[in-house]
Parts: structure tokens; C-alpha cells; sequence
């Protein structure tokens, strides 16, 4: 209980099967877990942070960052890999991941930040984000411009939104123009407050249902926008 770092230096996970509960109560007594992947990792497994079904007993992880993040092999972060860590304050995607599994990162609720390798960017496909977005800039966030597919919940109630528009809110968020499939609920009731969607041609249902978006830009390839996608957002 008392574990403060872990370092995964693995190749590849592509064998390791990670069933709920194995890092049960991991550094619950002490001041919480630094999780830090080196660049020769390919694959997050399924499951591999996931508490078991008293979600009481999660581990208590604070950062999950990547060493030499240019560098980083990783294209794929699985189902329900990081489902609801609420201590977790910060994720940083590496350029290359292609994959977040459905679950992913529900529930975690204290996220500030996401960061990946052009998260300082402040143009992007026409955009600049202090012109258009203004107020909404500050907090910027945006998703590796190789992200394919976000599953189902990915990021629901991902940095809760039941807290007010404060600092928890990722204020300004980025779908790259690659991702191709967007899952159903994928940011549900997240603290987010402004979009710019370049892609996927369809927004799936209760996409965004309950989000705290105040504002939404749609790029030239959404075609296609499901049932209450955007219903009771902003409330």
C-alpha cells in the first residue's frame, strides 16, 4: 500500500493479461503513485489499473507520464486501463497513440490537464485558439493528431463537471482530423467548456451528453450528428 512509483519498461505488453484488482489499494497509505512508461512500450493492456467491483479498493495514482515522449512507441491504451483513478490529476498521450479503449479514463474525476507533444500549440488547421475561443483559451488541450478511436465513456465524467466552471474544467479541447470513430458517450458529463471537432464524420449518441461545453466548433468532415450528442450541456 505504501508503493510510491512504477516504472513499465516493458516492449511490449501484448501477453500480459491484467484482470481488475491487481494494483488494488497500491499507495493508498502513503502521499499516492507516479506512473512513468519508457519509450519501447507499445500497448497499455486492458484492465491494468482498473479496481475490482468495490471500487473502494482503487489504486491511488497521481500522474501517468512518459519518458522521452517523442520517442514513445505507444498506439494503444486499453479498455477500462485507467477507469476511475480519482486521484489522478494528469495524463500526458504520446504523439503516436492511435487507440483509447472504451472506459478508459471514466471517472476520473480530478484531472487538470492532458498533455501530449503539441499540447503548446496555439494554431491548428486555421484556427487560432485565442481569437476564437478567447475566455475558453487558457486551459488547452489536444489529442495526438494519430488518435483513430476513442471508445465507448472514454472520458466520461472525465475531470468532473459537478464542481462548477473552476480550474478543474479542460477549458479548450482538440479532435484531430484522423480520429474516425467516436464513441457513444465518450465524454459524457466531462468538464470540458469549448471544442473544436475536426473529425470523426459522426458524433455519436449522448456524445457529449451533460458536458460543461459552452461552446462548439465543427470542422468541414462531421457529417453526421446523433440523438442528444449535445444535450443538457453547459448547465
Amino acid at each position: 500500500n505504501s508503493l510510491t512509483k512504477v516504472d513499465i519498461h516493458c516492449r511490449s505488453l501484448e501477453n500480459l493479461e491484467a484482470e481488475n484488482g491487481v494494483f488494488e489499494l497500491a499507495g493508498s497509505s502513503g502521499n499516492g503513485i507516479e506512473v512513468y512508461i519508457y519509450p519501447k512500450v507499445s500497448r497499455i493492456p486492458d484492465y491494468l489499473f482498473c479496481p475490482a467491483t468495490d471500487i473502494s479498493k482503487r489504486p491511488k495514482i497521481l500522474y501517468v507520464g512518459f519518458r522521452d515522449v517523442e520517442d514513445s512507441a505507444l498506439k494503444y491504451i486499453g479498455d477500462y486501463a485507467f477507469y476511475s483513478l480519482a486521484e489522478l490529476r494528469a495524463i500526458s498521450i504520446p504523439h503516436f497513440v492511435s487507440y483509447i479503449g472504451v472506459s478508459a479514463f471514466e471517472d476520473c474525476h480530478d484531472i487538470l490537464e492532458i498533455d501530449t507533444k503539441d499540447s503548446d500549440l496555439c494554431y491548428y488547421e486555421g484556427i487560432w485558439k485565442d481569437d476564437v475561443f478567447g475566455q475558453f483559451s487558457r486551459g488547452f488541450s489536444q489529442f495526438p493528431s494519430s488518435l483513430e478511436e476513442i471508445g465507448e465513456n472514454a472520458f466520461r465524467s472525465f475531470g468532473d463537471n459537478s464542481h462548477g466552471f473552476g480550474q478543474r474544467l479542460m477549458e479548450y479541447l482538440i479532435l484531430p482530423q484522423s480520429l474516425k470513430k467516436l464513441g457513444k458517450g465518450a465524454f459524457e458529463d466531462a468538464g470540458i467548456r469549448a471544442i473544436y471537432i475536426a473529425g470523426p464524420q459522426a458524433i455519436s449518441e449522448s456524445c457529449f451528453y451533460g458536458s460543461g461545453l459552452r461552446k462548439v466548433i465543427l470542422g468541414d468532415n462531421v457529417k453526421n450528428i446523433e440523438r442528444v450528442a449535445f444535450g443538457c450541456c453547459g448547465r
